[in-house]
C-alpha cells in the first residue's frame, strides 16, 4: 500500500473511532437521564450458586455515570455468607424485581440486627 493510500486509511480509522466515541457519549448521556429516575428504587434479585438454594440479593440505585446503574447492594446466602457492597455498577436491572423502600429497610434492618450492629 502507497503512502497516499495508508493516510487516507488512517484518517478514515481516526474518523470512525471520533464517530463511535461520540456516539457512545450520546447514549451514556440519554440512559444516564432515564437512570437518574431510578435512584433510590429498591429491588430485589433471586440468587444462588446455581443450584436448588437461593436467597435474595437486596439492590437500592443510588447513581447513574457513563450509562452505567450505581447500587448499594447486600445479601445472605444460603451458606450464611453475608455480602455488603457499598457501589456495585450494572448495566441494567434484568431479573430484579421493584419492591418498596420499606421492604428493603425491613431487609436491611434484619440483616444489620442478625450482625448485632443495632442491638450495642
Amino acid at each position: 500500500m502507497n503512502k497516499a493510500k495508508r493516510a487516507k486509511l488512517e484518517r478514515a480509522v481516526k474518523a470512525g473511532y471520533k464517530a463511535r466515541n461520540e456516539l457512545d457519549a450520546y447514549q451514556s448521556a440519554l440512559k444516564d437521564k432515564a437512570n437518574k429516575k431510578l435512584i433510590g428504587t429498591c429491588y430485589r434479585f433471586r440468587n444462588s450458586y446455581g443450584g436448588e438454594e437461593n436467597w435474595w440479593l437486596y439492590a437500592k440505585i443510588s447513581g447513574s455515570e457513563d450509562g452505567f446503574l450505581n447500587l448499594m447492594t447486600f445479601e445472605k446466602t444460603s451458606r450464611g455468607q453475608i455480602e455488603i457492597r457499598p457501589s456495585e455498577t450494572r448495566s441494567s436491572l434484568d431479573g430484579y424485581k421493584l419492591i418498596t423502600p420499606e421492604e428493603f429497610n425491613q431487609a436491611w434492618l434484619e440483616l444489620m440486627t442478625e450482625l448485632g450492629g443495632l442491638n450495642k
